[in-house]
């Protein structure tokens, strides 16, 4: 009969009504995550890169034409070997760092001669390689 009590003292019904609710907007939130479209224009899978520019910085914003610019590029392949900085960063996922590493790899080596040698570049292995891949070519 104690054991009841505490129970009952547990479970208030305000407990029990602010409990019931989370679990009926968990579960809307599921079947809405589940059910609802992808965005229109992109193809299951495919990544979409977000640029944004810091506050404090004085360049100026990326305009349309460059952005077209990026994209067209991307739609080919870049040369590993003759690729900026800015043009590996373009790549979803390679951000400063990895751009830089590659590019010092790609210098102390003398250019890459196979692909596969992106793994050897620090940080980079099977998975994002895999990733990466697709979107170079050797000069």
């Amino acid at each position: 009969m104690r054991l009841w009590n505490k129970i009952r003292k547990i479970l208030t019904a305000e407990r029990l009504l602010w409990c019931g609710a989370t679990v009926l907007l968990a579960m809307v939130f599921l079947v809405i995550g589940l059910t609802a479209p992808s965005f229109p224009g992109f193809e299951e899978r495919e990544t979409l890169k977000v640029v944004y520019q810091d506050a404090d910085s004085e360049s100026d914003i990326t305009s349309s034409s460059e952005i077209a610019a990026n994209n067209a590029e991307l739609n080919g392949k870049i040369p590993l070997n003759s690729a900026t900085k800015e043009q590996l960063m373009m790549i979803s996922g390679i951000g400063e760092t990895y751009a830089q590493r590659i590019i010092d790899y790609r210098d102390e080596i003398g250019g890459f001669t196979d692909l596969l040698q992106l793994k050897n570049v620090k940080g980079i292995g099977d998975v994002r390689y895999e990733e990466w891949s697709v979107y170079f070519t050797l000069d």
